[in-house]
């Protein structure tokens, strides 16, 4: 999925995918903020990949339920797309504190 946001080959296996990922993130791929880098914002706002257009709407969506809606939107992902959307949540809520405690 992660590759397919950065508008990148996919290749047919996990472990090809990782081998192509990981030399491009900034640290450990177990450490969230080793994304940050390389699904800043801006790429995450350009993309057209479904399950984050999904996630934008849901996450600007004001109402009451959101969090209901957001939740059944997580559980009908895939397990490697839930994974892939935790990093990118913990992502985002790290660059929101840092730039807070910047400002």
């Amino acid at each position: 999925m992660l590759l397919s946001i950065l508008a990148q080959s996919i290749p047919n296996t996990a472990q090809k995918c990782k081998s192509v990922l990981h030399p491009q993130l900034s640290d450990n791929p177990a450490l969230p903020k080793s994304y940050e880098p390389l699904l800043a914002k801006p790429v995450l706002d350009e993309t057209d990949h479904a399950t984050i257009v999904t996630l934008r709407s849901l996450l600007s969506n004001k109402k009451k339920n959101s969090r209901l809606t957001f939740s059944k939107a997580v559980i009908a992902l895939s397990y490697t797309e839930r994974a892939s959307i935790l990093v990118l949540i913990h992502s985002a809520i790290s660059l929101a504190t840092h730039n807070t405690l910047s400002a």
